[in-house]
């Protein structure tokens, strides 16, 4: 199916950090309209990995409210970069309280909590 070669290949360079070949593949302009939430979260770790945070926040306004641990914690990385460490910590704590072993959540938040100080 095209569709899971193409979900695998983005993960791959999403894995090896190769997020401009990423956004290219994905096409330009990036579709923020894709419908499947896997190629979403890529996109938007990739804007956010890349300092895009205008164009991610196009695609993360759609999933402010989710209860999706790995949305939750994009949204804490979009907060903590733009500066919000207040809003990035509750994100955060919140994906925590969905995914207590998760080391990411964990680093995130104390990243959030030193630059906050």
């Amino acid at each position: 199916d095209d569709f899971f070669l193409k979900l695998k290949i983005a993960q791959l360079l999403l894995s090896y950090k190769k997020y401009d070949e990423l956004l290219q593949f994905l096409g330009e302009p990036v579709d923020f309209t894709a419908e499947n939430p896997a190629i979403q979260k890529i996109i938007v770790e990739a804007l956010l990995n890349t300092n895009q945070l205008d164009r991610a926040n196009a695609l993360i306004q759609h999933h402010r409210l989710s209860n999706d641990s790995e949305w939750i914690l994009l949204l804490g990385k979009y907060s903590l970069l733009g500066g919000s460490y207040t809003n990035a910590i509750s994100h955060f704590e919140r994906a925590l309280e969905k995914r207590k072993d998760d080391p990411n959540a964990y680093y995130m938040l104390a990243l959030a909590y030193i630059a906050g100080d």
